[in-house]
């Protein structure tokens, strides 16, 4: 739905940037081009509409993104149970495999219809659609009013005289298949066609026979020339883009265009004349009509900017067809769409502030929808071996779990270190076995699948080396010559979070607020004898963590920087020498 909603404003961006542009064309030079080169044009544009034009080049692209509003519920979680034992899963921790099953579960429930969020492009496209679907019932209904009010007020032509002048006219005009004639008893009612499959053009009944070949000659022109069609062509590009002024515009000097071309069809190769006979004839219906045209039928009456238009054009005629004019309408829309286009973002999710908070258990909001959830971590010993289960309970029913072995003494951290909105889990768990009292550090996030099950998904563990770090000693500037480390060691340049990834011991990790920013701090060992640490503060992009800032400490446990640094009741303290 996000790519349509995005093709659909780029279509839209690109035939209204058309139609603007060409606007103010014919507006200066409009009298220099017949209809018919116009009415290509315009026809040209609305094809722009439906059929986006992008060549294979690089241009500026945007990026809408897709905000996520209210995230999904257990409905069809509830609706499964009775294909499967989901409550039993629902009611304890998910064991080995369970998940799989409930994925199933929620899948066949998601087939049938159950939706999963409602982001900005499900608003968007609703209110494209009602709206849509509303001006094609208000036209639609509109013109079946419209025609049986007309139709009932009148009778198909009787009269052999004036059927007679129809099909002489119909033979001139090349027509094989004649229309219906109706005449109305209100002689305000101007002349008009209307109909799609069958043509009928309606008049007055009291129209004199010098009008009358004037009219039903105008009006023949639109049966051959399936005007009819056309308008009902325009009308449809204008619904499909409501949205777009200037598609309005579009199919407003489209129609226009179209009444200008019969005009001068009708005079073509006729003296002046016959041409201001002709500008006498349509004055006099104008003056008289005081009808609400329906949007599929011709009229005579739009504005009196637009007769103004009529009678220049039928009475000095036109001098060019455009056909370089035209072929300016092919390409350009084409490069208008290759320069600037309009595409689908990723999804992002209304930004709140997410509180810092620290401890095995913690309630805040998980998934984005505004409700308060629960994570908490919960060590186990099973059968001589210790692991850690973080487990996400969610306000809706929805249950994600973590497994890490071989771990113990592990505590939580909850904020938003990507300033998405969404709360994000720093999990340290100590390692009975990492050597050091190491930390093993993970930074964990909460995804949905496309089942709309919320599953725990960890962060990258990278860090991204800043070239323009300077390193720093806690309460003192660098000394020229004093050793960075002690013992002459080189600081330890992290490749990730866990301490099997490479010599960084980790020694805890927090989330903190910085200047209004949200970062993470990571504290590792550099020598246990000195105490000396390496305080690693840095900021989350989706290619790692990148470090802003990075600080060595002396006396760590001593002089108390535990507790300043990493601020919670849950310190671990590193493993004693026996």
């Amino acid at each position: 739905m996000s790519e349509f909603m995005a093709a659909l404003f780029n279509t839209s961006f690109v035939a209204g940037a058309c139609t603007a542009v060409f606007l103010l064309f014919f507006s200066l030079w409009g009298k220099n081009y017949g209809a018919g080169c116009r009415k290509t044009v315009w026809l040209l544009i609305a094809v722009c509409c439906l059929l986006p034009f992008r060549l294979p080049v690089r241009g500026y692209s945007v990026a809408i993104p897709e905000v996520v509003i209210r995230r999904g519920t257990a409905e069809h979680l509830q609706n499964a149970a009775a294909s499967g034992d989901i409550a039993a899963y629902l009611a304890a921790y998910l064991p080995q495999g369970a998940s799989d099953r409930l994925r199933n579960a929620a899948d066949s429930a998601v087939s049938n219809g159950i939706k999963r969020e409602l982001t900005t492009t499900d608003v968007f496209f609703a209110v494209w659609a009602c709206a849509g679907v509303g001006l094609v019932l208000y036209y639609t209904v509109g013109h079946q009013i419209w025609k049986r009010k007309i139709l009932r007020q009148g009778q198909e032509c009787a009269d052999p005289d004036i059927r007679n002048i129809l099909q002489e006219e119909a033979r001139q005009c090349g027509l094989k298949k004649v229309p219906r004639l109706y005449l109305l008893k209100d002689s305000f009612a101007g002349p008009f066609t209307v109909g799609v499959l069958r043509s009928t053009i309606v008049l007055p009944n009291d129209v004199e026979e010098r009008d009358l070949r004037f009219i039903l000659r105008h009006e023949l022109l639109h049966c051959k020339r399936k005007d009819i069609l056309r308008k009902l062509f325009f009308l449809s590009v204008n619904l499909i883009h409501w949205f777009n002024p200037l598609i309005w515009l579009l199919r407003k000097a489209a129609e226009q265009d179209i009444e200008i071309g019969c005009d001068e069809a009708v005079v073509s190769g006729k003296d002046r004349t016959y041409r201001e006979e002709y500008s006498d004839v349509i004055m006099a219906w104008v003056a008289r009509s005081n009808r609400r045209w329906s949007a599929v039928s011709t009229g005579y009456v739009q504005g009196v900017r637009f007769v103004r238009r009529r009678f220049d054009s039928i009475i000095n005629g036109s001098r060019k067809k455009g056909r370089a004019l035209i072929v300016a309408a092919c390409v350009f829309p084409v490069l208008v769409g290759s320069l600037l286009h309009i595409q689908s973002g990723g999804k992002v999710y209304a930004v709140r502030d997410v509180p810092i908070d620290y401890g095995i258990e913690i309630r805040t909001d998980l998934d984005g929808d505004g409700k308060e959830d629960t994570v908490f971590v919960k060590d186990t010993a099973e059968g001589g071996r210790t692991y850690s289960q973080v487990i996400a309970k969610f306000h809706d029913g929805h249950i994600a779990q973590m497994n890490y072995p071989d771990s113990r003494t592990s505590y939580l951290v909850t904020g938003d270190v990507n300033g998405d909105g969404l709360a994000d889990i720093v999990v340290n768990r100590a390692s009975a076995e990492g050597g050091y009292g190491s930390v093993q550090t993970h930074v964990l996030h909460v995804e949905r699948n496309r089942a709309g099950v919320p599953e725990l998904t960890e962060y990258t563990g990278r860090f991204i080396e800043n070239l323009d770090l300077e390193i720093k000693w806690a309460g003192r500037e660098n000394e020229e010559g004093e050793a960075l480390s002690p013992k002459g060691r080189e600081v330890v340049w992290p490749s990730g979070f866990r301490p099997e990834d490479s010599d960084f011991h980790g020694l805890g990790a927090t989330i903190f607020e910085r200047d209004g920013k949200t970062m993470l701090r990571i504290i590792s060992c550099v020598d246990l004898q000195t105490e000396t640490v390496q305080c690693i503060e840095c900021s989350y992009t989706p290619e790692g963590w990148y470090i802003e800032e990075m600080t060595l400490i002396r006396n760590y446990w001593t002089e108390g920087w535990n507790v300043r640094l990493l601020g919670n009741p849950y310190l671990l303290t590193p493993a004693t020498e026996e």
